[in-house]
């Protein structure tokens, strides 16, 4: 009795599946995506710009105490993770782009699943920071 395709045993018909699977071609890429890199790249890095001058205003125009240094470090430090995060994705991207087909390229490359997580703890923690240690100094200073 025959399986499927021809084929008599059920452990051939599963074997030429995964064949197939493995053999399939990849995912084809759109020239538009180069683009789109490019311009999500530039939407994080704008967004660490934006973090690292918040960060320079609290460092230069406030008194230098430990409320605004504190919140000047944490909102620098979140700049620079928002922006090694963005250019990892771009090079990982850019990378599955360059191969040609030489390598799988999946759609999870091009999806950015932790981009939203990083975002929310990151502006979390900063607004944490920020309401947090003034409250903390006065009162301690109570």
């Amino acid at each position: 009795q025959e399986v499927a395709f021809g084929f008599g045993c059920p452990k051939v018909l599963a074997v030429v599946l995964i064949l197939l699977c493995i053999v399939m071609p990849s995912l084809k890429v759109d020239p538009k995506a180069w683009f789109t890199t490019e311009r999500t790249f530039l939407h994080w890095a704008r967004l660490a710009t934006l973090f690292a001058v918040a960060c320079a205003v609290l460092l230069t125009t406030t008194t230098p105490d430990l409320v605004s240094d504190s919140c000047a470090a944490v909102v620098g430090v979140t700049a620079g993770i928002i922006l090694v995060f963005a250019y990892r994705k771009h090079q990982c991207r850019v990378e599955a782009l360059n191969t040609g087909g030489a390598i799988r390229v999946r759609p999870e490359d091009f999806a950015d699943s932790a981009g939203a997580l990083l975002l929310a703890i990151s502006l979390t923690l900063v607004v944490g920071v920020t309401v947090a240690v003034p409250i903390l100094v006065r009162s301690i200073s109570a």
